[in-house]
């Protein structure tokens, strides 16, 4: 495989290659002629900037193929004097696969609809219709625009739009009539689950590991910046908690733990990523509600080694909203009396202000509960 600089370097070669040979040849054709040179030769300088500016999003085998499309024409240019000049523009270079894939993918959908309507064919009238409303609104919502969209194949890559096609066509395959009908409806994926599985199987683990240690790090930040802010606890154990969660993101994050995120299963990467996730924004739910945050042991207690999956399927399931734990945390500080948008709802505003023993002994010279009781 081919470095990523060395490929765009030479993609901005061939750029420079198709610009000088769009000159018409002995200077013939006149002002339109010269006009139609300028706008080929601006839309090249536009595409080869578009290009640059987008490279570092591009997945290595989309890199490739950009620079084999450019050499076809490179080589067009040279040995005949003409080339596709629409044919190499970032537009076309970059949409090209996802337009034919998006395509391809249209019809296969419409296939499944049909052979899953097919499978329920002689039973009651009104079972029928219900499953055919069904599959209606699956494939109208799969292909709607909240569904898979050209852009968004664009955007995960060619291989990752590739196993969303070839997970289409198996779907297609199982959904022959005479097969299993019970369990059928499982296996019309959404368009959520298609491109999250595919852009996972498709992207390289530095990556998944690169967004994991982004919410170990801001799982750091929480209790950090907690124990710098005064309250009821003791500030001298929310500094022992702050060290002792900084020292054991140091050993989810370091070269060792990069190194057994690696070797994990795919699906075991992306549960490792799903529970910090989960687990980050629980810590938030319960800052915001409570202003506190739980013990640090308990909270890193309830993360777990890369790989420690006792169902890969699960690791794609949706995650619980934290209010579940609770159903009555919501209404413990929400007033339907205020207005949505009034500042009490704030996070500055979502509890009392607190003053800890330490500081006011230090600065008041008294106790803490004395000190609110005065204020009462």
């Amino acid at each position: 495989m081919h470095n990523s600089q060395t490929l765009l370097s030479w993609a901005h070669s061939i750029y420079d290659w198709l610009i000088a040979s769009s000159a018409p040849r002995g200077g013939s054709g006149g002002l339109a002629a010269s006009r139609d040179v300028l706008r080929v030769r601006y839309a090249l300088h536009s595409s080869l900037v578009e290009l640059v500016t987008a490279w570092p999003g591009l997945v290595p085998l989309d890199q490739e193929d950009i620079v084999d499309r450019l050499l076809r024409a490179a080589c067009a240019a040279a040995s005949t004097g003409h080339f596709d000049a629409n044919a190499v523009t970032f537009h076309a270079l970059t949409l090209q696969d996802a337009i034919a894939s998006f395509a391809h993918i249209r019809i296969v959908v419409h296939v499944i609809k049909d052979r899953y309507v097919r499978n329920f064919l002689g039973e009651e009238a009104a079972h029928q219709q219900r499953q055919a409303a069904f599959a209606e609104q699956w494939a109208t919502d799969l292909l709607g625009p909240s569904g898979i969209s050209l852009d968004k194949l664009r955007r995960i890559g060619s291989v990752a739009t590739q196993l969303v096609h070839e997970k289409l066509v198996q779907i297609s395959d199982d959904a022959q009539p005479g097969g299993e009908r019970d369990t059928l409806w499982q296996k019309l994926w959404s368009a959520d689950k298609l491109l999250t599985l595919a852009q996972i199987h498709a992207e390289p683990p530095e990556r998944r590991f690169e967004a994991y240690k982004h919410l170990v790090t801001s799982f750091h930040t929480l209790y950090f910046v907690h124990s710098l802010c005064w309250d009821s606890s003791s500030p001298d154990e929310k500094v022992r908690q702050a060290v002792q969660v900084a020292a054991e993101v140091r050993s989810l994050t370091d070269d060792t733990a990069f190194a057994e995120f690696r070797v994990a299963s795919v699906v075991q990467q992306q549960q490792s990523v799903v529970k910090i996730r989960s687990e980050v924004y629980r810590l938030c739910s319960e800052l915001h509600h409570t202003r506190r945050l739980p013990d640090a042991e308990v909270a890193l207690g309830r993360l777990s080694p890369h790989g420690n999956v006792a169902n890969p399927q699960t690791a794609f399931a949706e995650q619980p909203h934290p209010l579940m734990h609770n159903p009555h945390a919501y209404q413990a500080w929400y007033d339907p009396s205020i207005p949505p948008g009034a500042v009490l709802h704030s996070l500055a505003r979502s509890a009392p202000g607190r003053i800890s023993d330490h500081y006011a002994r230090r600065y008041y010279g008294t106790t803490a509960a004395e000190w609110e009781a005065a204020r009462a």
